[in-house]
């Protein structure tokens, strides 16, 4: 190809795709999680390491650079990439080589740090066990590593058209309630905190309540211990972020503010869902879906209600 100045990490994507087995396809996520681990071992003063700032999110740290990266090497015909309904976008080498670059020692490092993580980072693993053991044990809190890997596919399966449920509800109910109790209690996350509580409050009353061999609104229960984790997640990137993404933070605020109030509104719809469905209530009118302000609910809200007064 001519000679374009491409970024060190788009030369290491390439040099990743010669280190793999012939035919592998490396998933977006992947991708990801090699260069994390990569810096991972590398001097802070590499320019490589400088060159991958991340942040914490849904799927654990993730870095703007990689994607970029990966954009430039896909433009450049490096290497192919197409979007599949459960992977999302996955590679596979181009048919055109980089152009050649001067290695210097900090590439070289990088180059051997690679080397390392591909031993032991196996991409043809389970995603969630190669998630679970390698990324995760640097989680900043044990909350994510518990409700990402213990409570959402034992929803997951409950939700899905099992035979045999090897999650009935009194133990989901059992998973979030530890789950709960390991949120971290860092004043940022009061609000999401609120919201998250409000969801176990419903959450166990579904649970008390349904009927297993027809298992009503499991969709939307399922939906929502999703949208619960999402909504953690991006105050997560809020709070847990390298500093070259400060000028993001504002409108990962706006976002995040945004699911707040979207949360909130499925969680007062799944109130109204449960009553319809489970006649949780005496009186059936509008009224009578109201919580009482007794209830582990009723005090969460009555306390944001309380927080939001205007002065």
């Amino acid at each position: 190809m001519e000679n374009v100045d491409l970024d060190p990490l788009t030369y290491l994507i390439d040099y990743i795709f010669e280190e793999l087995p012939e035919g592998a396809e490396l998933k977006y996520i992947d991708a990801q999680k090699i260069f994390y681990l990569t810096q991972q071992r590398l001097d802070a003063d590499n320019r490589v390491a400088q060159s991958l700032p991340f942040y914490w999110y849904i799927h654990g740290p993730m870095s703007k650079a990689v994607s970029y990266s990966l954009n430039t090497a896909k433009q450049e015909g490096i290497i192919d990439g197409q979007t599949t309904p459960t992977a999302g976008q996955v590679y596979t080498p181009g048919q055109t080589d980089p152009p050649e670059i001067e290695e210097d020692e900090d590439l070289e490092r990088a180059k051997e740090a690679i080397d390392e993580v591909l031993e032991e980072y196996d991409i043809f693993s389970d995603l969630d066990e190669r998630l679970r053991d390698d990324i995760y044990v640097d989680a900043p809190y044990d909350f994510q590593l518990y409700y990402k890997f213990e409570v959402l596919p034992a929803i997951e399966e409950f939700a899905g058209e099992h035979y045999i449920v090897t999650h009935p509800p009194d133990e989901i109910q059992f998973r979030l309630a530890r789950a709960e109790a390991k949120f971290p209690t860092n004043p940022a996350f009061n609000e999401c905190g609120h919201l998250f509580s409000r969801f176990i409050t419903l959450a166990e009353t579904y649970l008390e309540e349904v009927d297993e061999s027809e298992k009503r609104a499991v969709e939307t229960f399922e939906q929502l211990a999703t949208d619960a984790w999402e909504l953690f997640a991006k105050r997560l990137r809020i709070e847990e972020h390298d500093d070259e993404y400060d000028d993001d933070v504002d409108s990962w605020e706006l976002e995040y503010n945004s699911s707040l109030q979207s949360f909130d509104s499925d969680l007062r719809s799944f109130e109204v869902t449960l009553n319809e469905q489970y006649d949780l209530y005496d009186d059936p009118s509008e009224e009578s879906v109201r919580i009482s302000e007794d209830s582990a609910w009723g005090v969460v809200n009555s306390s944001l209600l309380e927080e939001n007064r205007p002065e």
